[in-house]
Formats: C-alpha cells, structure tokens, sequence
C-alpha cells in the first residue's frame, strides 16, 4: 500500500496502519496490568516509551506530508488539542470536584502545573503538592508529547527532511547523557529518545526503497540486540547503571535498549501492515482497546483510588472491579466525548500537498 498513485502525485489521505492501534492496545494493558501488580516482568513502566516511538513516527510523518501547506502549525495544534484535551481535562475536573469533596485543600499552583502540562518539568514541586492529583502522575508522559508537538513541527519545517535523522540522533544522545547525569527522570530532555526513534522510522519508511531496506535490517539487528541486552540490564541493572525511577534495572542505558526494541517493533509493524504473522495485530477487539487506550491510561488511577476507598472488597475484587471499570470509563469516554471531538477535527483538513521532499511510500495512520 501506498501513499503515493501510479503517477506520482500524492494521495489526499495518509493510510492508515491498522497494527498501531494494536500496539496501542498492548501498551495500555501493561501500564493497567503493572499499576494493579507491581512487577518489571508486566513491561508497564515502558508503556510511554512504545507511545512515544508511535507518536514520534506520525507526528513526523504528518509533518513532512503537509508542513509545506499554509496554516499548517495552526491546524496541527488544534486537531492535537481535539484529540487529547478534552478528556485530560474531564479528569482533572473531576479529580478537583473529588478531592474538595474529600476535604482536599485546593493547591492553585499546583493544579495550574496539570493544566498547562509542566507536571514533569525539574524543579516542579506541584506534583505532590495536593495529594489527591497522586492520581494523575501518570501524566507526565502526557506532558512529554504535548511540549513535542509544540517543539517539533516547527523545528522540521525551518530546518527540512534532511536534518531530521541527525537532530534526531543528538536528541537521542543528549537524552541518555541526561539520565547519565540524573536530569528529572520524566523531563521531555531525558525521555526524547523514544520520540527521535519514531521520527528517523519516519524518514527512513517514507523516503525510498534503500532507506526501507535500511530500516528493515536496522530493526532486525536492534531487536536481536536488545531481546539479549535487556534481560541482562533487568538483572545486573542496578550494579551496571544507576536506577533512576523505581524500577529494577530501569536506567539510563535500559530505557535506551527499550527504545530501540521499540523502534524495531514498531518499524517492523509499519514496513510489514497486512503480512499474516500480524494477524492478531488487526483483532477487532485489540484494535479496540487501542482507540480506547487513552481513556484508559487517564482513567484508571482514579477508579483504583476509588475502588480501594470503598469499603468490603478484597484485593482480588478490587483488581477485578478496577480493570472492569476502567474499561467502562474508556469506552464512554471515547464514545461520547473523544469520538465527537475527533469528528470535528474534519473542520481543520491538512491539503495533499507537503514538501517536496516528502514523497512517501509506506502507510501511515493519519489520525494527527
């Protein structure tokens, strides 16, 4: 399949890769599994990295299809907004209502931190600071992408295809030099390598046929790599590299190898959508979850919180009760608030028409 007709010129719409929200899917039953059993074996506490290296492949590769139009960065962030605000901010809202109603004291500044996504910012001492928004930290991953897509459209379309790889490659460097020196774990500097892998699948998928040859052997060998490098981190990390969040053998090096594997994953998904070994990958169901996963990645914190304040039920019912719930909250969340507001992203259409050096040709979701 490809983006690109029989004569040459673009196609109105980006195709879409059905395999990525499966993946989607898969990550948000491992952050929803880890947070209910604590455990490295769930994978959950990578869960942001496989989003950042989708989010870093189709931002980029939206940006290099239409950046070349008029009003492109004004349309980008508004379809963004459409798309992740509406339900942030139904959480926050109700984790305000709840907390008053629970004799929390309000802290502004600390609910201001939530609001303009600077929870994850160094220094930031908000976080904490009202106890009832401990139900929200996840977002900090939020707060990753949405600072990414402010930052890096803009810096694509000043600077060209060209040195997208290369600022790429430094942002990979840069990121694990600053977990190496102990930057804020979850700062958008520290944790720009799974973005910049997504961004060279980008350019290395939607370039030619050598690029894709390259990319396909790239991740072969990555994958090869890391399946043998990361069980030895998991093992050996905390006396090989300093942990840096509270996981065992979560540190600067392993989230580097996580990345990569999800580079090879994710690259490997791309370059081989409808293959039949990626059949389960195109499960209804699976696909599912992953449209439902933002609500459930924002949601299911809080339905923990609540379901354990409620009195009379045993771990085993609290688990059960959590991930039922939490699927419930995604599918309303989706269905009567996110589902309208993404329609209404048609009012602001990308034109088929990019840089010139964006011909493409592999599919690409095009829900940017």
């Amino acid at each position: 399949m490809s983006v690109v007709s029989e004569n040459g010129s673009f196609l109105t719409r980006l195709p879409i890769v059905p395999e990525l929200d499966a993946l989607r899917g898969i990550g948000a039953i491992f952050i929803l599994s880890y947070h209910l059993w604590p455990s490295p074996i769930f994978f959950g506490w990578t869960r942001a990295d496989l989003f950042f290296v989708i989010s870093g492949y189709l931002i980029t590769s939206v940006v290099l299809k239409y950046g070349g139009q008029p009003n492109f960065l004004l349309k980008f962030w508004i379809r963004r907004a459409l798309r992740t605000w509406p339900p942030y901010y139904t959480l926050l809202t109700i984790l305000a209502i709840y907390g008053w109603g629970h004799d929390r004291t309000p802290n502004v500044k600390g609910m201001l931190t939530y609001a303009c996504f600077i929870q994850n910012v160094p220094g930031n001492t908000y976080v904490f600071v009202w106890p009832f928004y401990s139900n929200a930290i996840q977002t900090w991953s939020l707060a990753v992408e949405e600072q990414f897509y402010w930052i890096w459209p803009p810096i694509i379309i000043l600077t060209g295809r060209r040195f997208v790889v290369p600022i790429a490659l430094l942002a990979i460097l840069q990121a694990v030099i600053g977990r190496i020196l102990e930057f804020e774990p979850y700062f958008i500097l520290s944790r720009l390598d799974g973005l910049a892998f997504g961004s060279i699948l980008a350019v290395t998928i939607n370039n030619h046929e050598r690029t894709r040859h390259w990319t396909k052997g790239m991740s072969l060998f990555l994958l090869s790599v890391g399946m043998v490098s990361f069980p030895l981190l998991s093992v050996i990390g905390t006396n090989f590299e300093k942990t840096i969040v509270a996981v065992p053998g979560c540190g600067p090096i392993s989230i580097l190898v996580i990345n990569s594997l999800y580079f090879s994953i994710v690259g490997l998904t791309i370059l081989h959508t409808g293959h039949p070994l990626l059949g389960l990958l195109r499960l209804r169901l699976l696909r599912y979850i992953g449209k439902i996963s933002y609500g459930i990645f924002l949601y299911h914190l809080l339905i923990a919180k609540v379901v354990k304040d409620s009195c009379g039920f045993s771990i085993i019912e609290q688990h059960v009760l959590t991930v039922g719930l939490s699927f419930v909250a995604a599918i309303i969340s989706w269905e009567v608030l996110e589902r309208p507001c993404v329609s209404l992203k048609s009012l602001y259409p990308y034109e088929a028409v990019g840089f010139e050096f964006t011909r493409c040709y592999s599919p690409v979701r095009n829900d940017k």
